[in-house]
């Protein structure tokens, strides 16, 4: 397991917690209980869920719809291949998107001033658009436009999705301002073979991610197992860190074990859950202690 470029504790798989506020206001409501998430490592800020950014619905996005309405998605999305990274069509969001841009990089900066002010926790921030599970609905030169004002800001980390046409270039602009840059590929809708999301994460990797991670709906408990799997041949053959997440109830086992097959992180809730099968931080944190031997010395050797 390769640690994360950001956060991280040695032996084990980082805890990044979702944090998914409305407004700025609502975020300072969250901060006395981030002062005290020892189990986190992390903070992952989803701006999607600001008003500036947010589709009509429920926090959570389709992914969350998905599993609440019995299923996933009916769209279909494709890894990439190896080679190159795909685009697909992105029907840009109603309404003014400078000035949407302009509201939400003003509520980040000041955001992300006040947790550094209050939490020493890195900060990663994504913005998760429609077709990724998430609340934005963005055309790609939008997205690009509005992932580069959040690298200007200086964060830990920021997420790039990686079918978006800009992606190696947001994830260069990443690497210059010092940013890392975790590439970041969802599938609503299936899971595809292991060896394909080998592939997607050395492309990842290719293309300059700091970070690889992927996150897939599985139909079967095989689809859990190749998740797994991948993650296992990720090891030797991907050179950046991997974060490989099987969704939903039948794939929450991946949130628990997926560091000891060489997932770098796993997503934890600490006041409620930004994805399905999503289990809370102190959950994630006491199983982790325990497969890691934390709350477990060594016996004496016996006589």
């Amino acid at each position: 397991m390769r640690p994360l470029p950001f956060a991280g504790r040695s032996g084990r798989p980082a805890i990044i917690a979702p944090l998914q506020p409305r407004s700025i206001d609502e975020l300072a409501a969250l901060l006395p209980g981030l002062e005290a998430a020892a189990e986190a490592d992390a903070l992952e800020w989803r701006l999607d869920a600001l008003a500036a950014l947010r589709l009509g619905g429920a926090v959570g996005g389709p992914e969350r719809r998905a599993v609440e309405q019995g299923g996933p998605q009916s769209h279909t999305v494709e890894p990439h291949t190896a080679e190159a990274p795909a685009s697909e069509p992105h029907e840009p969001r109603a309404g003014d998107e400078g000035a949407s841009r302009s509201a939400a990089l003003e509520a980040a900066s000041a955001g992300l001033a006040l947790l550094r002010e209050r939490c020493e926790l890195p900060v990663m921030l994504t913005v998760r658009t429609h077709s990724e599970g998430g609340m934005a609905q963005l055309g790609d030169a939008a997205y690009a436009l509005l992932v580069e004002g959040l690298l200007a800001l200086g964060p830990d980390a920021v997420d790039i999705e990686f079918r978006r046409a800009d992606a190696a270039r947001l994830l260069a602009r990443a690497r210059e301002a010092g940013v890392g840059g975790v590439a970041s590929f969802h599938d609503f809708a299936r899971t595809p073979p292991a060896e394909r999301l080998v592939e997607l994460c050395a492309a990842m990797e290719g293309a300059g991610a700091d970070v690889a991670k992927f996150a897939v709906m599985p139909r079967s408990r095989s689809d859990v197992l190749a998740v797994l799997a991948a993650l296992d041949r990720a090891r030797t053959r991907v050179g950046v860190p991997v974060i490989g997440i099987s969704m939903g109830e039948l794939g929450r086992a991946t949130r628990l074990i997926g560091g000891d097959f060489g997932s770098a992180a796993t997503f934890a809730a600490l006041a409620g859950a930004s994805a399905p099968g999503q289990l809370s931080a102190a959950q994630v944190g006491a199983v982790l202690d325990i497969l890691g031997g934390a709350e477990s010395p060594a016996a004496p050797p016996s006589d």
